[in-house]
C-alpha cells in the first residue's frame, strides 16, 4: 500500500463512480512509483464490480491517461498480471508549487496541510495532469481524524467454540421460519469441521456460518422441506404432522425438531397421533425408527 499512491487517485478525475473505485484499488495496491500487477479478479473482488466492467474502466482510465499497462510473462512465456503504472510520476512533488502556478493544460489538485488545531485543509494547488479540470481556489476543512483511511477487517482463524450458541439458535430460527426439517446443531459441526481442516480465513464468521446455513438448504433433500413453524392456536392436524414423519423417515435426514415440535416418536409425550405414527409404522410407545441409529 502506498499512501502516496492513494492520495493521488482520491484527487483524480476519473469520469464514473466504477472507473474511481478501479483507480483507487489499484493505488491501494500500488508501490510510490505508482506500480501494481494486481489481478482483474483481486480488482473485481475489492471494488465489487464485475470482471468485464472492471477490464472496461481499466480501458478508459489508460485512454485518459491515468495509468498505461505493460503485458507481463512468467519464465514459461505464458501471460501472467499485467504491470499497472499510474501517472503519479507525471506530477511535480506538491511542496514544489504554490498557488497561481498553473501550466498549459494545468489542474487543480488538493494537498492537505497540517492546521494549529491538529485538523487538515486542502489548500487549492495547480498540478500538472492529463484532462484538466477547473481550478478550485476554496480551502476544504476536514474534521480531526479525517485523515486517517478506514481499513477492512483483518482475515481470522475460526474462533475456539464456534459456532456459538446464538448463531445456532439464529440459524434454527431462519431454518424454521423457511420451513427447512434441517439440524441447525449437525450443520454447525459440519462447517466447524470443514473451516479447521481447510484452514480457513475469514473476516465475518457469523456471516460465514448464515451463508452455510443458506447452501444447506440448497443441498437439502425434498423431503426435508416442510410446512413452516408459526404459533398456533390449536394443536398441528394431520396434514401438518405428515411432512415432519416422512423427513424424520427419510434415512438421508432421520432429523426430528424438539425444539417446536416436542418429543420425537416413541418418546413419552410425543404429540403426533397415534394413527398417524401407525401409519408409519411407528406403532406407539415403543417406535424404533424407520432410520437406523436414531433414538
Amino acid at each position: 500500500m502506498s499512501l502516496v499512491a492513494s492520495r493521488w487517485a482520491m484527487a483524480q478525475r476519473a469520469g464514473s463512480g466504477p472507473a474511481k473505485a478501479v483507480l483507487l484499488v489499484l493505488a491501494d495496491a500500488a508501490d510510490d512509483a505508482g506500480e501494481t500487477w494486481i489481478a482483474h479478479e483481486t480488482i473485481s473482488e475489492r471494488s465489487e464490480l464485475s470482471l468485464r466492467c472492471v477490464l472496461t474502466q481499466m480501458g478508459e482510465l489508460e485512454r485518459s491517461g491515468l495509468l498505461s499497462r505493460r503485458r507481463r510473462h512468467d519464465a514459461r512465456g505464458r501471460r501472467s498480471s499485467d504491470l499497472v503504472t499510474l501517472t503519479i510520476a507525471d506530477l511535480p512533488a506538491p511542496d514544489a508549487v504554490r498557488e497561481g502556478d498553473q501550466t498549459a493544460g494545468g489542474a487543480v489538485r488538493e494537498v492537505p496541510t497540517r492546521t494549529s488545531g491538529g485538523s487538515y485543509t486542502h489548500e487549492a494547488r495547480f498540478l500538472h495532469a492529463r484532462g484538466a479540470q477547473e481550478p478550485i481556489t476554496e480551502p476544504i476543512t476536514e474534521p480531526e481524524g479525517a485523515r486517517k483511511t478506514s481499513r477492512r477487517k483483518p482475515e481470522t482463524a475460526l474462533p475456539d467454540a464456534f459456532p456459538d450458541e446464538p448463531a445456532i439458535n439464529q440459524a434454527r430460527t431462519t431454518l424454521r421460519d423457511k420451513g427447512w426439517n434441517i439440524d441447525a446443531a449437525a450443520e454447525a459441526e459440519s462447517f466447524r469441521l470443514h473451516s479447521q481442516t481447510h484452514d480457513r480465513r475469514c473476516r465475518d464468521w457469523r456471516a460465514a456460518f448464515r451463508s452455510w446455513i443458506i447452501k444447506s438448504t440448497e443441498r437439502a433433500k425434498p423431503s426435508q422441506r416442510i410446512q413452516p413453524v408459526i404459533v398456533e392456536s390449536k394443536p398441528p392436524t394431520a396434514e401438518v404432522w405428515r411432512p415432519r414423519l416422512v423427513a424424520f423417515a427419510d434415512r438421508a435426514n432421520g432429523f426430528w425438531n424438539t425444539t417446536d415440535w416436542g418429543p420425537r416418536p416413541g418418546k413419552p409425550g410425543c404429540s403426533v397421533p397415534p394413527a398417524l405414527l401407525s401409519e408409519f409404522g411407528y406403532g406407539g410407545s415403543n417406535v424404533v425408527p424407520l432410520r437406523e441409529g436414531v433414538a
